[in-house]
């Protein structure tokens, strides 16, 4: 986690903000690259999948209730967002964190006595943060882009 740490454990605070904006960076690269994959499919971002209606019972004067329905929809689009989104962040989050603190370049690991390898991991976690968060810019972009000649 960002915020339980141990002096033991290799990354320090500098390092976890880093990653947070990474991970932030792939959820927004995900979720525009699925919005992008749908028009290209020609997938209907906001077709509506499942609807609940919800009411809200309210008493008014003379014992009269009133009945203020909302209506809960999932579309395509939140669906694909959620699931495609959640695993693909969730595979970043781990790989980052994985390569950060990479077993065998800590204490009784393989790598452990060269000194050039003790901070490899978190140098390469680094790039490819910087990496992912270019390619969330390029990509966000490109939404915009389409999203204002009116194709998207």
């Amino acid at each position: 986690g960002l915020c339980c740490h141990h002096v033991l454990h290799p990354l320090g605070f500098r390092e976890r903000i880093v990653f947070l904006i990474g991970s932030i960076a792939c959820g927004l690269a995900t979720t525009s690259g699925i919005i992008i994959w749908y028009w290209y499919a020609g997938i209907d971002y906001n077709a509506v999948i499942l609807s609940v209606q919800i009411g809200n019972h309210a008493l008014q004067g003379d014992d009269e209730w009133a009945i203020n329905a909302e209506e809960l929809e999932l579309t395509t689009g939140m669906l694909g967002s959620w699931t495609s989104g959640a695993i693909i962040n969730s595979l970043f989050d781990i790989t980052i964190w994985y390569i950060s603190a990479c077993p065998c370049c800590q204490i009784g690991g393989t790598l452990y006595m060269n000194t050039t390898c003790s901070r490899l991991g978190a140098n390469i976690a680094n790039v490819l943060v910087v990496l992912f968060t270019f390619m969330c810019l390029v990509v966000v972009m490109y939404r915009v882009h389409l999203e204002n000649e009116g194709e998207v």
